[in-house]
């Protein structure tokens, strides 16, 4: 069985689209109050001093983080190089040391 598909011409669609989608207009109290709201948010300074104290921990988290891969690195470098030196360096040298 198969279904039928009916097509919609390009105008029909436009016709629907502006039947079912009515444009909305907000009330002047919704407009003013939004307003306000965008004055007082817009001059009140609590906001930058956020925005310092959150800059400021994020840099000290990203250079704590940097600390500690540099002193895992340095951990693993520094314990590749003893096990390097623990290392017998000829089969001779094992030789005259039994």
């Amino acid at each position: 069985m198969a279904a039928k598909r009916s097509s919609v011409t390009r105008k029909q669609l436009e016709a629907l689209l502006a039947e079912a989608l009515v444009p909305v207009e907000p009330s002047g109290r919704f407009v003013r109050r939004l307003r306000a709201r965008l004055v007082r948010y817009e001059g009140s300074r609590a906001s930058t001093l956020w925005a310092i104290v959150a800059g400021l921990a994020i840099a000290l988290i990203v250079i704590i983080a940097g600390f500690s891969v540099a002193l895992r690195l340095s951990l693993g470098l520094l314990s590749v190089l003893g096990l390097l030196d623990r290392r017998p360096s000829s089969p001779e040298g094992q030789q005259a040391a039994a």
